[in-house]
Formats: C-alpha cells, sequence, structure tokens
C-alpha cells in the first residue's frame, strides 16, 4: 500500500536448517593441575549444552596418548582423568550430535609434588645454612622449617658431592619431625669415605678437596598426604680455600676449638685400645691421633693448654721422674729413721735401767726431739739432687728428634712411625 492504493502478493520464504553442534563449557577448567596418581571426575551434563537438542542425544568423547588416562563413562556422562607421571597432558574433547561436532583441547599440569622454597633466607618454606666448607674440613649444616600453613609430617633432604663431571655422593637424610621447633645440625656427607671405582673421589675422612656440595632434593609430606618438593642444581658450595687457623680466631673460638679436639683425641685413642696392634686399622687411627695431637699442638700455641698425657713418651718420662724425686725422699726418711733407732740401741748399751720422771724429763722444750722430722731434721734440709735426665731412645730407622725432643703428645713409637709426616 502506498496509502491510497494497495495490492495483494504473495511471498515464499525458504528457511534452510542448519544445526548448531554441542558445546562444553571449559572454562573453569583452564590452568588445571592433577596431582600424579589422583583421579579427577568432570561431570560432563554440567558443562555441556545444545541449543537446537537435546543433551541426551549428544556423544561425548575423549583421547590422551597415555591409554586410558581420559575416560568417558556414558552411563553417567562423566570423564575420568588420572595420570601416574608428573607433566603437562592434553586431552582432546569431541562432542557430536546427529548433524556437526565441535573438538576442545584441555591441558592438565599433572604434578607430583607442589614447589617448596629453600633458601638462606628467613621467608624461606625450608632456611639452611652450611657452614665450614673448607678443604680437609667436614661441612656442617643447620636446617629450619618455617611452613606454618600445613602440618608437616615428614621431612627429607638429599646431598650431593660432586665435580663438574660427575656427583659420587647421593646422601638422603631423614629428620627427625619431633625436632622441627628446634631445627636439626647435621653433616650433609654422613661421614662418606672413598669408594673405589670411582675416579678423583676426594670426599673422604679428611673432608672436602676442590668439590661442591650440593642440596640436590627437599621433601616434606603433610598430614593431608599433599607432598612439597625442592628441586634444584643452582645451591651449591665449593670448598677451594684452606680454613682460617687459630691465629684468626678469638681466644674463646680456640678454647673452643681446643676443647673439641681433647674430645676428638680422647676418642681416638679409646678406638685404638680396641683395635689389633699392627693391623691396617691400627696404623690409620695412629696416623690420625697424630694428626689431631699436631692441630692441638697449633692451636695451643694461642691460648693456654692444659696438657694430655695419655700414654705418651712425655708422659712417661715425667712421670718416671717424679717417682724418682718421690723414691728418694722416702729412702732419705728410712735412712733417718733407722739411724735414729740404732743410736738410741746403742746409746743404751750397758746402763743401768732406771725410771724416768717423766715431769721433769720430757723434752718439751727441745725443738729438734719435737719436731716432725723426729731428729732428723739436718738431713731434710740438705737440698736434694735432682736426678740426672733420662735420655730419650731412639729407635733404629726413626728420624732424628727436633731439637726440642719430641713433639707434645708423642710417644717414641708414635715418632718412629710417622716422624717423616711431622718433618713434612
Amino acid at each position: 500500500s502506498d496509502g491510497e492504493q494497495y495490492s495483494d502478493q504473495l511471498i515464499t520464504i525458504a528457511i534452510n536448517p542448519i544445526n548448531d553442534a554441542p558445546r562444553l563449557d571449559l572454562s573453569e577448567f583452564e590452568g588445571l593441575r592433577l596431582k600424579a596418581g589422583t583421579q579427577k571426575v568432570i561431570f560432563l551434563n554440567e558443562i555441556l549444552s545444545d541449543v537446537d537438542g537435546d543433551v541426551d542425544e549428544v556423544i561425548v568423547s575423549a583421547n590422551n596418548p597415555i591409554p586410558g588416562a581420559a575416560r568417558v563413562n556414558f552411563l553417567d556422562n562423566t570423564l575420568t582423568l588420572i595420570w601416574e607421571e608428573e607433566g603437562l597432558q592434553t586431552v582432546t574433547i569431541q562432542t557430536e550430535d546427529r548433524y556437526d561436532s565441535n573438538i576442545y583441547t584441555l591441558v592438565v599440569d599433572v604434578y607430583d609434588s607442589m614447589p617448596l622454597l629453600v633458601g638462606e633466607g628467613p621467608d624461606a618454606d625450608v632456611s639452611l645454612t652450611v657452614s665450614n666448607v673448607y678443604i680437609g674440613e667436614v661441612p656442617e649444616v643447620t636446617m629450619f622449617l618455617n611452613k606454618n600453613d600445613v602440618t608437616i609430617t615428614s621431612l627429607t633432604s638429599t646431598w650431593q658431592m660432586c665435580n663438574d663431571e660427575i656427583c659420587m655422593i647421593n646422601e638422603v637424610h631423614e629428620h627427625d619431625i619431633t625436632r622441627k621447633s628446634t631445627g636439626w645440625t647435621f653433616d650433609p656427607l654422613n661421614g662418606q669415605i672413598d669408594e673405589e671405582g670411582i675416579p678423583d673421589a676426594v670426599p673422604t675422612k679428611n673432608g672436602m678437596s676442590y668439590h661442591f656440595l650440593k642440596v640436590a632434593k627437599v621433601t616434606a609430606i603433610a598430614s593431608n598426604g599433599d607432598k612439597f618438593e625442592f628441586k634444584d642444581s643452582v645451591m651449591k658450595w665449593t670448598a677451594d680455600e684452606e680454613a682460617p687457623g687459630p691465629e684468626t680466631m678469638t681466644v674463646e673460638e680456640v678454647d673452643a676449638l681446643v676443647a673439641e679436639l681433647d674430645d676428638m683425641i680422647t676418642a681416638k685413642n679409646t678406638e685404638i685400645e680396641g683395635l689389633d696392634e699392627g693391623s691396617s686399622e691400627y696404623e690409620d687411627a695412629n696416623a690420625d691421633l697424630v694428626e689431631l695431637e699436631a692441630e692441638r699442638a697449633e692451636a695451643c700455641k694461642y691460648t693456654t693448654c692444659v696438657e694430655q698425657n695419655a700414654g705418651s713418651a712425655s708422659d712417661v718420662s715425667s712421670t718416671g721422674l717424679d717417682m724418682t724425686v718421690i723414691g728418694a725422699v722416702i729412702a732419705v726418711i728410712i735412712v733417718a729413721l733407722l739411724g735414729g733407732l740404732l743410736f738410741m740401741r746403742g746409746g743404751n748399751v750397758g746402763s743401768d735401767e732406771r725410771m724416768v720422771d717423766w715431769a721433769n724429763e720430757l723434752p718439751a722444750n727441745d725443738a729438734v726431739a719435737n719436731s716432725m722430722y723426729g731428729g732428723a731434721q739436718e738431713i731434710f734440709q740438705q737440698p736434694v739432687a735432682a736426678p740426672a735426665p733420662v735420655a730419650t731412645q731412639v729407635p733404629p730407622g726413626a728420624l732424628p728428634l727436633p731439637p726440642g725432643g719430641l713433639p707434645a703428645g708423642w710417644t717414641m713409637e708414635q715418632w718412629a712411625y710417622y716422624g717423616h709426616q711431622y718433618q713434612q
């Protein structure tokens, strides 16, 4: 119609039936992280839609390179995901009705453990410091657990000694979790010694030497089963210099060092007593003892030490000297007593017996008779000649003694075996 005239005409409109494929809303599963060995179930009916069809007629399928890791249950229309190994996993999901289909990709981060922050600062989940990293010394680790957001029931740490080509020691420590409030202090290498077949295996009973120590892994298990783990190769400590000597220590530090060496010497002497003389273990223990005593002698140059003479040659010598002096004094006393007795008996020969008037004849004012020497005062006032010093006999084949005699704490047997090491 144009407002004045109008006409009628039949118009035919043809509509082609174009189908929209079923759709999945995977927005809530973006960045999905799943612990290894843990099952995740997704209810597809809750995220499935079809604008021009019935969702009950929609078929959903899922695929993953690992067989059985992604499974669709057609009875309840659920998708189950599970992997045993950590890593990124890709799941291909297809939704299909009678006319069309859609394909979706779901990326899952499968993890074995959650990250654990380990460092030297107090803000780390596990804070640790490593000390005594010197050539020939045994390193010491002090570690504290600061993770308070979960209850940790188990804590382990793995330490390695490596060079540029190979790690020669892999030591795992199970830490007593009851001590988490006070922390742990320990030898990370747990007293490891040379291992045959490993070239340049220098982490020995004598300590580190131009190798680096690293913490390979720290693992914590929470009460709910969650696993927290630190894996890194950056945290390492290299022994590339000698330990500072007692000349750089304070008097208190030197005293502590001497006390520690005294304990080690005592323990080493006890160990030697239980070994067979002449055995390789006996010789090694004696060599260790010589080194400990040499370290103690060096430390004693910087403080006042109480000498230890457990079984040493100097001990035997000084003890023999003391016994000689004591024996001489006892001999003088015996001679004096016998002389006084003979004198008294000799003076009474041929005299008539008479009664003594104790009231008038007691020598109360006789200073000599009433002295502790019993009449031998002059003998004890004479100086006693010191015994001649005993010459130290050097065993055949041994090196001559140093100008000052045997080193402090050494026996002549030790000098015969290890004197060449001392002079080096």
